[in-house]
Parts: structure tokens; sequence; C-alpha cells
């Protein structure tokens, strides 16, 4: 299983964010405003623009949603060695995802950890596009009542710990720069400027790392020579009878994006 892992950090800002649903009174207003004519903050999913990272990216004093990026690393954040093994996947490929979220990520497993202080947060989250580290998912019994053993197994590998220790220093120059210092509100809350050394932040990353919902790869396609194909090209399961899997498990390899769904209309044709 192969999953793009999020983290990052976060930050009080002068301006409206999704933070403000935790005031009842202002969540009850956009619930009026949504169900009334379908406007308001509830028409926006947090998640809603893609676009290629060439230059930095700074929200503009308004109400902020959230938009995400691709992009590759300038020359020595990373090593020579890790930037090789990158590029094997493909030289034109991004090394990572930044996700400019309208709230607090903080510990992402759970997104009401957020402080209770009535300010509006924002964070500059990160994803590994390309991520080394393998996971599983096993059936414990031959009772499909019983949920699988799921295992990410999130930052395992050491060459993702170091792409994620180089993503969460661009994360951070996005917030700590001139062009966003009239929207920031003192300094960084999460994790906090006091955790600096790579070390010190490799420890908030890995406890705060959640799934970015792109996990694949779980029933790859490949060759029926290939212990770890499950499938033909037609998504038919190797050994089965008219059983396929049409969906994002069936990837042999992770693109760097959103592959919700995206499988779908290529295997309904076979």
């Amino acid at each position: 299983m192969w999953d793009h892992v999020t983290f990052g950090p976060s930050y009080a800002v002068d301006l409206i964010t999704h933070s403000s649903l935790s005031n009842p009174n202002f969540a009850a207003r956009q619930a009026d405003l949504y169900r009334s004519n379908r406007t308001g903050m509830l028409t926006n999913p947090a998640g809603d623009i893609l676009g290629k990272l060439k230059h930095p990216f700074y929200p503009r004093r308004t109400e902020l949603t959230s938009s995400a990026a691709f992009a590759r690393f300038p020359d020595g954040c990373i090593s020579k060695s890790t930037r090789a093994e990158l590029d094997s996947f493909s030289t034109d490929w991004p090394d990572y995802e930044h996700l400019f979220l309208d709230g607090y990520f903080g510990y992402g497993y759970d997104l009401s950890d957020g402080p209770a202080d009535g300010r509006n947060y924002v964070s500059s989250a990160m994803a590994l596009a390309h991520p080394f580290s393998r996971g599983n998912v096993s059936i414990v019994s031959n009772d499909t009542s019983d949920y699988p053993l799921v295992s990410p197994n999130w930052l395992q590998d050491k060459r993702d710990q170091e792409v994620a220790i180089a993503a969460y220093k661009r994360a951070r120059a996005v917030f700590t720069s001139d062009a966003t210092s009239e929207v920031i509100l003192g300094n960084e809350v999460f994790p906090g400027l006091n955790v600096s050394t790579d070390q010190e932040i490799l420890s908030p990353i890995r406890e705060s790392a959640f799934s970015s919902y792109n996990a694949a790869s779980t029933c790859a396609v490949g060759l029926s020579t290939d212990p770890m194909a499950v499938l033909d090209s037609a998504g038919k399961v190797y050994g089965v009878d008219r059983l396929r899997v049409v969906d994002a498990s069936s990837f042999p390899v992770l693109p760097p994006s959103h592959p919700t769904a995206t499988v779908c209309k290529k295997l309904l044709h076979y």
C-alpha cells in the first residue's frame, strides 16, 4: 500500500477561515446560508484548487480558501542520492504537494484538537508525492465481517524522513516570509519555532502524519509472473473467475496526484 502522507505547521491569522466554524453562532449562520440559497462557507470544501508551484503562493488578505500546489525541491534541499531515487520515478514528476489548509492541522489524526481560543488558523501542510515506505492490508480471518488489518507504515523509510524534513522547512518558509507577515498573528502555533533541528522537526512529523486519502496499490496490476501482482491489465483477479477490481488499489505505482476514481473510466472499457 502506498499513500501520500501529510503533515505541517499551523498559524493563527487575521483572516476568516474554516476555523470560524468552531463558533456555534457563526456555524449556525453558515448552515442557514447554505440551506436557504447554497451560499456561505459551507459551499467550499476547503481543498478546491490545484496547481503546479513555480513560485511561492501567498494568500491575499481576504477570506481564505485552501489550495494546493505540486513542486520539486530546489538544488541542495535534499541529498544527491535521494534526489536520484526520486528521479527514478520520473524526472518531471513533483517531489511534494503543498496544501494550504484554512484550518488548524496540528495532530492530523484528529482535526478537532485545535486551540479553543476563537482565533482563525491556517496550516502549511505538505504531502510526500513519492513515498518510499510501503504499507499493507491483511485479512485477519475468513469472516468478511471482520475488518482487515491496515498498516500504512508511514515514514519508515529513511528517505521519506529526509524528504519530509526538507518539505517541512519549505512549508515554514511560506508563512515566515515578509509576504505573509501582514496576516500572520504571532509566531508558529504548531509545533512552534523552538522545534528547529532536523531531529526535532521529525518528531512532530511522525506524531502528526496523516493520510491524504490517496491510498493505492493494494491490488496492483502486473504480469502473472510477478508475485506481488493481483490483477491483469483488465483489472481481473488472477485465479478467480468473474471478479475485477476497479479503483486506485489496482495502481502498480502511486502517481503524484489525487488518484481517487481516475481508474474507473479506463478499466470499464474492457
